[in-house]
């Protein structure tokens, strides 16, 4: 992950739309001929990912990564753009060489988890890292709004609205992208349970059960929230030209061989299963389906 500051030299506070023309050229002149990143189509390879002055570089070896590393510090030096080495970080997934990037005389950090674009990307993958970060932030959230839960001036159809305006949104943002088990799933709806219970009033021994007091407040469980977004969501990938990078990351499968035993819960496994369960058998058929908005 790489993150660019402005150089010292005369002239660079340019502008947004310009900055990013010069990081789109940067970008292009770094990759060369697209030959050092990671397996993507049958005849192309992806190199990196790009947003404003946030880059991801990828490559399937050190040595290719490197070397795209070199070339992106060069070029960056060349428009009067430098790397910030402190905020660059390296994340390996089973990488067997352990020789360390380098930007100028300053090595990058391994890490295994990195906040990218306000989600967590982590080096064992899933969305469970990025789950329990939201989760974290969202019990801060409501924790901070503990007089306005307690309060008796505010309305219980007030405080619902208010807690569906400020609380869901930490908890929510970026779920489309989550692999969920079904502890996951047993998580977030436990947190929502109890932050429901505060709201109402509902104590432990009054024995009412989490469904009723999601019919009191007029609310359905978070994980169902989440799956009718993920879909939401996935309905506009059909919809997209047949090379789109969305539709071939849905089948693509990365090079070499995965470790032994039971295979882990990916987002697209979890989908895949869920795709099944409504009686789309391929994502062809899913493609007709989402093609009627309605």
């Amino acid at each position: 992950m790489v993150q660019y500051q402005h150089g010292v030299k005369q002239g660079c506070n340019m502008s947004g739309f310009l900055f990013v023309l010069v990081i789109d050229w940067i970008m292009k002149n770094t990759v060369g001929n697209g030959e050092n990143g990671i397996r993507w189509k049958f005849m192309s390879k992806l190199d990196d990912l790009d947003f404003a002055d946030d880059i991801a570089v990828l490559s399937s070896t050190q040595q290719h990564l490197q070397q795209k590393t070199d070339n992106l510090v060069l070029l960056s030096h060349r428009t009067g753009l430098r790397v910030n080495p402190e905020k660059c970080k390296t994340l390996r997934i089973y990488e067997k060489c352990i020789d360390k990037i380098r930007v100028d005389n300053a090595t990058l950090e391994d890490v295994e988890t990195f906040h990218y674009l306000g989600a967590v990307v982590s080096k064992i993958g899933g969305g469970s890292k990025d789950l329990q970060n939201r989760l974290t932030k969202a019990r801060s959230t409501f924790c901070r709004l503990r007089k306005l839960w307690s309060s008796t001036s505010v309305s219980q159809h007030t405080k619902i609205k208010l807690y569906k305006t400020l609380v869901m949104p930490v908890l929510l943002y970026g779920c489309e992208t989550w692999s969920m088990t079904k502890g996951d799933e047993n998580k977030i709806d436990v947190f929502q349970s109890r932050c429901l219970r505060q709201i109402l009033r509902v104590k432990w021994r009054d024995r009412i059960t989490n469904s009723k007091v999601l019919e009191t407040a007029r609310m359905e469980t978070i994980s169902g929230i989440i799956r009718k977004r993920r879909w939401k969501y996935i309905g506009h990938i059909p919809r997209k030209e047949a090379d789109s990078d969305c539709i071939t990351a849905l089948t693509w499968a990365p090079e070499g061989k995965r470790r032994q035993g039971r295979p882990k819960t990916t987002w697209r496994r979890m989908v895949e299963k869920e795709r099944m369960t409504t009686g789309w058998r391929s994502w062809q058929h899913a493609r007709t389906i989402a093609l009627n908005r309605e």
